[in-house]
C-alpha cells in the first residue's frame, strides 16, 4: 500500500477552510478575517506593500513590500494585536528585526538598524583596505 501524499491547498467545507495536510480546522470566517486584517494593514502602510495570508494550524497575516526584502508581522495576544515586529532582509524573516506597537516605528526602526550596520561594516573595510595596502 502506498501513502496519499497530503494536498496543503485549502479546502472549503461549510464553516472549515482547511488543507488537508494542515489538520487545524482553520475556518473560513478565520481566513477571511486574516484577509481583512492584512488590507486593513496595506492600506495603513501605504503603496508598495501588499497583504500576506497563509494557513498554518490557523490562519496568519502580515505586509510585505512588493519587493519582500520589508516584512511586518503583528504580534497577537489573546486575538488582539499588541504590536508589530518589521523584518528587514531577504526570505521568511530578515537580518534585521524590530518591535513597535506602531507597524511605521517598527519599520522605521529596522531601517535604522540596518543604516547602522552597514555604516559599520563600510568604516571596517575602509579600515582594512588602508591597513593591507601599506
Amino acid at each position: 500500500m502506498t501513502e496519499k501524499e497530503l494536498s496543503w491547498d485549502p479546502v472549503h467545507r461549510g464553516d472549515l477552510y482547511c488543507a488537508p495536510a494542515c489538520g487545524g480546522k482553520c475556518t473560513w470566517a478565520a481566513y477571511q478575517e486574516a484577509q481583512k486584517n492584512a488590507k486593513a494593514l496595506v492600506l495603513m502602510l501605504g503603496k508598495g506593500w501588499v497583504p500576506r495570508v497563509w494557513e498554518n494550524l490557523g490562519w496568519h497575516w502580515a505586509a510585505q513590500t512588493t519587493d519582500g526584502l520589508m516584512k511586518i508581522y503583528p504580534n497577537i495576544s489573546k486575538g488582539k494585536v499588541e504590536s508589530y515586529t518589521a523584518f528587514l532582509g531577504e526570505g521568511l524573516g530578515g537580518q534585521w528585526a524590530e518591535n513597535n506597537a506602531d507597524p511605521q516605528t517598527a519599520i522605521a526602526t529596522a531601517l535604522a538598524a540596518a543604516q547602522l550596520e552597514g555604516e559599520r561594516i563600510e568604516k571596517m573595510v575602509s579600515t582594512f583596505k588602508k591597513t593591507v595596502s601599506a
